[in-house]
């Protein structure tokens, strides 16, 4: 897989540095396409934070769990999410990135704008290094965080609509990256922990055809997102993994099960 961080110098420094996840190599004729990763030292996240379940006063409730994993850590969403999700711990290979980083996919079209779509403050599992177009760039075999909220227009079912809208938002930019396909996994209903209902759909994003085995760009990715309402908002959140052409796990990379537990996890936060 292959990725890229657009910087402030010309359009070459488009593959200068920073890969995450991308699905497809670099195509020819100018179009660069892959996964942004942009740091801020502006913006520094909250340290990882530790959901043990311990309190002074006692044991957490019953229909509201503490956490989902060992030492887990927390990203929580911007006040629109009105929302925290938990990745696992540093130990299993996660690391929670600063507030203003981002992790996605960004293409260069023909026109010379760049269409982009990234999750922000995300978590990272297992970051590798990568060797593309003369540069080393970091690649994690997954990723995971809040992508843009979207506004309650008052209609039904507004975490459908949200989920639907967040999906296309996304295709728009794969489907611009030369070479690569994408096929629609499902789309289903659920909960997330605590009880709230939400819409979820998974994508399996295809590299190009021969792809040569090895190499960063040679690996399909699962996306999966999932949408819930929280008030004026809906909340989106993207995971996004390595996998089979087939969408089946891949030896040594996130498997399924984590994912789950991940899209579980969600928790609304007290506002009052």
């Amino acid at each position: 897989m292959s990725g890229y961080q657009r910087s402030s110098g010309t359009a070459g420094a488009v593959a200068a540095a920073l890969a995450v996840l991308a699905v497809l190599a670099v195509a020819a004729a100018g179009v660069t396409a892959g996964v942004v990763a942009t740091g801020s030292s502006e913006a520094d996240a909250p340290p990882p934070s530790s959901t043990d379940g311990s309190s002074t006063g006692g044991e957490p409730e019953d229909d509201e769990p503490a956490t989902f994993f060992p030492d887990g850590q927390v990203i929580v969403g911007d006040r629109r999410d009105n929302a925290d999700l938990e990745v696992p711990s540093v130990d299993e290979g996660w690391e929670v990135e600063t507030a203003g980083s981002i992790r996605g996919y960004e293409v260069e079209l023909p026109s010379g704008d760049f269409a982009r779509v990234a999750v922000t403050g995300p978590a990272v599992w297992k970051v590798v290094q990568c060797r593309r177009d003369g540069f080393e760039v970091d690649a994690p075999r997954a990723f995971t965080g809040f992508t843009a909220p979207s506004e309650d227009d008052g209609r039904p079912e507004p975490a459908r609509r949200a989920n639907d809208e967040t999906v296309d938002r996304w295709l728009d930019v794969l489907e611009a990256i030369p070479g690569g396909s994408q096929r629609e996994l499902e789309r289903t209903t659920t909960t997330i922990s605590d009880g709230t209902p939400a819409r979820l759909t998974r994508i399996l994003s295809l590299p190009a055809d021969g792809a040569e085995p090895g190499r960063c760009g040679d690996k399909a990715v699962e996306l999966s997102f999932l949408s819930f309402d929280t008030g004026d908002y809906s909340a989106n959140i993207v995971v996004s993994r390595l996998v089979a052409e087939d969408g089946s796990d891949l030896p040594g990379a996130l498997s399924a099960d984590v994912v789950q537990q991940v899209l579980a996890s969600p928790r609304l936060q007290d506002v009052s």
